[in-house]
């Protein structure tokens, strides 16, 4: 999401398939790990943003292509942009035994995803047994699942609405219906649900009570569902929808999920 706003074309790279691979002793990384070797060629001159995932699965020998690649990004980026705005074409740089014009757009970034229900803890210990000299080539970050229901709540109160534990619960509990509801439609129609999804009702939400001055609030919010709703469905799930918005907001039959299922 952040390439897509940003406007680079992002290309990633699975490392799993590649840590049980046993190189000859005899073999080069670059040999050996062609694969990453050209990945990486490719994200350089391209200037493209890579990803490899899952970089702490792979053997040392593939780390070092990686640590090579990043010192040498790192270090041409800046004088590869100072050359375009000046000359009018990248630099050629040396990078894992090509020459290349190095386009001062590339990034690199690397993932390192512990087991499925692993503490934050197995994670620095993954990034801990990675070589020195690949993690001084990187600022390391830590990433989570964000907490939608808090996020919620603080954009109501943010944009005035007194009721926004209440409202934030009832939104929640829709956007999850909303996405079970889509589930069966494929991926596509899941990514119509989420965090943006409810961020625009809050926007929305926020206008139309600064326009129309309604003074209740669940109102406000009903009428912001429904615009949104009524941009984005089809008529057929727009009217199952609406009943799923009259259930939750309404009736009030379907609760907010115990803490342990958020």
């Amino acid at each position: 999401e952040l390439a897509l706003v940003a406007g680079r074309r992002l290309v990633v790279l699975d490392a799993s398939p590649l840590s049980a691979v046993e190189p000859p002793a005899s073999a080069s990384p670059m040999v050996a790990f062609a694969p990453v070797a050209a990945f990486l060629r490719g994200v350089a001159a391209g200037g493209l943003w890579g990803v490899v995932r899952h970089a702490s699965s792979l053997p040392l020998p593939a780390l070092s292509l990686l640590s090579a690649a990043a010192v040498t990004l790192s270090r041409s980026i800046a004088l590869g942009a100072e050359s375009l705005a000046t000359v009018g074409e990248p630099r050629s740089f040396m990078l894992l035994g090509r020459e290349l014009r190095m386009m001062p757009t590339a990034g690199l970034a690397l993932t390192c995803s512990p087991p499925l229900g692993s503490s934050a803890t197995a994670t620095g210990a993954m990034v801990a047994n990675l070589p020195a000299c690949l993690r001084s080539a990187f600022e390391i970050s830590h990433t989570a699942v964000p907490d939608m229901l808090f996020l919620l709540e603080a954009a109501l109160y943010s944009q005035g609405f007194r009721g926004a534990k209440s409202l934030a619960s009832s939104l929640f509990v829709l956007n999850n219906l909303m996405e079970a509801e889509a589930n069966a439609d494929g991926p596509a129609s899941v990514a119509s649900y989420g965090l943006g999804f409810v961020l625009k009702v809050v926007d929305l939400a926020a206008t139309l009570r600064a326009r129309v001055q309604l003074t209740k609030e669940s109102i406000v919010v009903l009428v912001a569902i429904t615009t949104v709703f009524k941009a984005s469905l089809s008529d057929s799930a727009f009217s199952r929808a609406l009943s799923l918005t009259e259930q939750v907001f309404v009736r009030k039959t379907h609760a907010l999920p115990p803490p342990a299922a958020l």
